[in-house]
Formats: C-alpha cells, sequence, structure tokens
C-alpha cells in the first residue's frame, strides 16, 4: 500500500517519478511489515534552493522508525531500490538516525 503524508501534493510530477514510487513500492515488502510506503513529500514543502522537487522530479518517502523497517534493513533496501532504478536516478538515504530520515529519489539523468 502507498499512502500520502497529508499536504503531499502530486501536481506536475513527471512520470518517471511516478515509475520510481511504483519501483519502490515493489520493493519495499521485503523489508516493511505490510509492505506500507508513505511518501512524506514531492513538489510541496520546503527544499534546498534548485531542488528537483520544485520541477515533479524529486520524491521523499518515510525512511524514519515509523517506516517499520529496522536501521540495518534501510540500508539494504536502499541499496535494491538504488539498483532498481538505475543511472537516470539519484537515490539518497537522508538525515539518518533522526526523526526526518528519509529516501529521496530524483530523476537526473546525466
Amino acid at each position: 500500500m502507498i499512502s500520502l503524508k497529508p499536504g503531499v501534493k502530486l501536481k506536475d510530477l513527471v512520470p518517471q517519478i511516478s515509475l520510481a514510487i511504483a519501483i519502490a513500492h515493489s520493493i519495499f515488502p521485503l523489508y516493511a511489515g505490510g509492505g506500507k510506503m508513505t511518501v512524506t513529500s514531492c513538489n510541496d514543502s520546503k527544499h534546498k534552493v534548485g531542488s528537483l522537487h520544485y520541477l515533479g522530479r524529486a520524491v521523499d518517502i518515510r525512511f524514519n522508525a515509523l517506516s517499520g523497517i529496522t536501521p540495518a534493513d534501510r540500508v539494504k533496501l536502499a541499496r535494491l531500490v538504488r539498483n532498481a532504478l538505475g543511472a537516470e536516478f539519484d537515490v539518497l538515504h537522508e538525515y539518518i538516525g533522526t526523526d526526518n530520515e528519509h529516501l529521496h529519489l530524483e530523476w537526473d539523468p546525466k
């Protein structure tokens, strides 16, 4: 199941980000009890200047203690998502060990 944190806006997402969400969701059940995945931000909220979020080319996925995934499994899951998405995507495991820990996926072809 994919859920959205209240306030997440999906307007103007590029199709590649929708695909990235679907691919990540297919991998989450390997480590997340029940396979629940929560999108916490798309092109909403505050992000760094120049962030691809504002162009609809990035998404954040909950990856903290609330995700139900152990810290060791978060590392494994991030690697699997990174490998599945390939070179056109950047996959960052950000703010590790904090309440804001999340998986950041962005479509950034080189």
